[in-house]
């Protein structure tokens, strides 16, 4: 009877450490704006409703260690499925970075979209993982990129401008 209360307990707790273990590799995330900034999101309703549904490609480095925090890269103004430039999936790796795209923030959508779902992506990641707040970057279009890091200077610590 002892053994298979231990049994279960071992069970119990490789399974709970298991849920606990950060995701890695390349994978996309959904989720609200209200999810991921509480009631806060309510203010942009004129942009991006509260409670609708977005999508976020991630890369997170197979290295990736939560007692070394890691830097964001958020790519701006994505099309609807992004493809990181070529190279820098390596140098996220080499650099500890987690790169995060919004899907759907292409032409079609208004620069307040595109601005939004950069901005959101940021604690979107924090969420899940031990970030250094001090290494939040923004890539991507340029224009985007350029507004949203004026907008915003309080969460981006750079940008690299795309043409």
């Amino acid at each position: 009877m002892k053994i298979r209360g231990l049994f279960i307990a071992l069970l119990f707790f490789a399974n709970f450490a298991y849920a606990q273990t950060p995701k890695t590799g390349e994978f996309v995330i959904s989720s609200t704006p209200r999810e991921i900034i509480g009631e806060q999101a309510a203010q942009f309703n004129s942009n991006i409703g509260e409670n609708e549904q977005l999508e976020w490609e991630i890369y997170v480095p197979e290295n990736y260690d939560a007692s070394k925090p890691a830097g964001i890269m958020v790519f701006a103004g994505a099309p609807v499925i992004v493809r990181e430039p070529a190279g820098w999936l390596s140098v996220m790796k080499d650099k500890n970075l987690i790169w995060v795209a919004a899907r759907k923030s292409a032409n079609g959508s208004s620069i307040h979209q595109k601005e939004l779902l950069a901005m959101l992506s940021v604690p979107l990641i924090q969420k899940n993982y031990n970030i250094d707040n001090d290494r939040i970057y923004i890539t991507g279009e340029g224009r985007t990129a350029a507004r949203t890091v004026l907008d915003y200077p309080d969460i981006f610590d750079g940008a690299i401008f795309m043409g």
